[in-house]
């Protein structure tokens, strides 16, 4: 497997199990009594702030020359709205976003399971034919009439040469 692939699948699952693993988090800081729960709960916040105030870094020194301070000013301003919102959504929806990855991460491990009558090598178990025994000499059967039909004798032309 290329290295690429690799990546993609390990990032997969950091995206996937970091929602539940910060929600578990809170909730451990906050119901355990030997945990200082304002140090966690401050350490989760900035782990969420931080992605989203790094955009916001980025535009604070002015792009080009020649804008106005006002200008600049209100973008700026804007890229805080807009981090803020981000950050207010992510944390006012934790609790759904970790129960959607929870339910993608055990669906795909039923998925991968091998369901019962599977080997394992994805194929279901070879059965034996069943074996037909007809004591009847009839040929009152659909099934073996249309066999019967189907075998007719060769014509006499395919004998003159």
């Amino acid at each position: 497997m290329p290295g690429i692939a690799r990546w993609k699948m390990i990032d997969n699952l950091r995206r996937t199990i970091s929602a539940p693993l910060t929600l578990a988090t809170l909730v451990a800081a906050w119901t355990l009594p030997s945990v200082s729960a304002g140090l966690w709960t401050t350490f989760v916040l900035a782990s969420v702030l931080v992605p989203a105030a790094l955009p916001v870094l980025a535009g604070l020194p002015p792009r080009r020359k020649g804008i106005s301070k006002r200008s600049h000013l209100r973008a700026v301003g804007a890229d805080v709205t807009l981090a803020a919102s981000h950050v207010g959504l992510g944390i006012t929806l934790l609790a759904h976003q970790a129960w959607l990855m929870v339910d993608a991460i055990v669906r795909t491990l039923r998925g991968c399971m091998p369901p019962d009558g599977i080997s394992s090598n994805g194929r279901p178990p070879r059965r034996p034919r069943p074996v037909t025994t007809s004591t009847s000499t009839s040929w009152g059967s659909t099934s073996r009439w249309r066999a019967a039909s189907r075998l007719r004798p060769p014509s006499r032309s395919s004998f003159s040469s």
